[in-house]
């Protein structure tokens, strides 16, 4: 299949598709089959991906009687769900080469591009008729904002020669900056943020020194977040006010002695003193993870057999609010270290080969603190293919390392370091 089949493909399977407020579009297990009917086999994943499988598997087995004992239909949706959740493998039983690679990373920098070119349209549609709340209803989004940041270090890694394709990659960095602005979500920006944050200590901790020639640039990346800054509040007004009240002032506790929030904030903006209210959403959450912690306790090994919060009895959600409460309360305490140490190995393989997608995975799993992301469709493709990618990187090295040895050679060689894509 062309390269450029793959990225469109690879695109739609990240675009956002709803009904009745749930993800659906989970086409890219089709494309998983359709590889393994073209390659007429399946390749076995490594040791730690089988047994996970495995083990979620049997999770799910062992819940079933007692599921179906409560309805069929609650027994239903934890047959869907499971299935669900096992599409993180979906990727680890196909191949995974250097095209696929080079399209995923195509289509997480299209993604972003496409969405945050629809928000900014919809936005201007409406800037002008209605407040600045109704236009967080209409344009912000839960569920895109994890794509932005990991599109967003894709893009930044991104090899641009020529000045055409430098001023391109601005404009869109700026684009999907702008993106990450309208969803109008306080952990999109936390996310960002405070990735950018641990990529900066990280590199300050690794003892790495910034030579003479780089202060200009410094200096220059300095002014232009200054100038950004400044554009946002022009440009968006309403958008700047709202995470100046929902950050700044709301959290104002721990700013106050840096910040003069008067400067950032609407002169009606209510005071920080109702942050962990159960009416707000941060004391919502804690109720809600609350509730999970101790429906868990009371089932450690098989959790809810993979039905969601809407089985807790204590609060009333669909939502756990939390990509690691929604695991926990599904497959308990064992299947969540089982699901940790994956993403574990996984993210240790990204950091080594992969770094752009490390750092836009580490904004994926900041993110995740406080809505669900790999439970997400869009999410579950980008999981699972991060998954085949390591799986296949074991694969591949097994086979150098075989055809090594075959040739009486004693030495074994790791494949060269991918440190991100070339020219998209």
């Amino acid at each position: 299949m062309h390269r450029h089949v793959k990225t469109a493909l690879f695109t739609l399977f990240l675009w956002p598709v709803t009904v009745g407020g749930l993800g659906v579009n989970y086409s890219f297990v089709l494309f998983t089959a359709a590889s393994l009917l073209v390659a007429h086999k399946a390749y076995r994943p490594n040791g730690w991906i089988s047994a996970g499988a495995i083990f979620f598997s049997l999770i799910f087995l062992f819940s079933a009687p007692f599921t179906l004992f409560q309805s069929e239909y609650q027994f239903l949706r934890a047959f869907v769900s499971y299935a669900i959740f096992m599409t993180v493998f979906a990727f680890a039983i196909t191949h995974i080469g250097s095209g696929e690679i080079y399209s995923f990373r195509s289509a997480l920098i299209l993604i972003s591009c496409f969405l945050a070119g629809e928000s900014l349209v919809t936005y201007f549609n409406f800037v002008g008729s209605i407040d600045g709340e109704d236009i967080k209803n209409i344009v912000g989004s839960q569920r895109v904002g994890f794509i932005y940041i990991i599109g967003f270090f894709v893009l930044l890694n991104l090899s641009s020669p020529t000045r055409f394709l430098k001023i391109a990659k601005i404009s869109a960095i700026l684009l999907i900056l702008a993106g990450i602005m309208l969803t109008y979500s306080r952990s999109s920006v936390i996310a960002l943020g405070g990735t950018v944050g641990l990529y900066i200590l990280v590199k300050a901790l690794q003892g790495q020194t910034w030579h003479r020639r780089s202060l200009p640039n410094i200096v220059a990346v300095v002014l232009m977040g200054f100038a950004l800054a400044v554009a946002i509040y022009m440009v968006f007004p309403n958008v700047f006010a709202f995470y100046g009240d929902r950050i700044l002032t709301r959290y104002g506790h721990f700013f106050e002695m840096l910040i003069p929030f008067e400067l950032f904030t609407a002169p009606d903006a209510p005071l920080p003193d109702d942050v962990l209210i159960q009416a707000g959403s941060e004391g919502t959450r804690l109720a809600i993870w609350k509730a999970i912690f101790k429906h868990t306790l009371e089932n450690p090994i098989l959790g809810s057999g993979y039905r969601g919060s809407w089985i807790l009895d204590s609060v009333t959600t669909g939502s756990a609010h939390s990509q690691y409460m929604d695991v926990l309360l599904r497959v308990g305490f064992l299947g969540f270290v089982v699901w940790a140490l994956i993403l574990y190995k996984v993210f240790l393989f990204l950091r080594r080969y992969h770094p752009d997608l490390f750092w836009g995975g580490v904004g994926i799993l900041i993110y995740g603190l406080f809505h669900e992301t790999f439970k997400e469709s869009q999410g579950a493709f980008i999981l699972a293919f991060l998954v085949g990618m390591y799986v296949n990187h074991l694969r591949d090295r097994r086979h150098t390392r075989y055809v090594l040895v075959a040739q009486g050679d004693l030495v074994t060689v790791d494949p060269p370091r991918d440190d991100g894509p070339q020219v998209l």
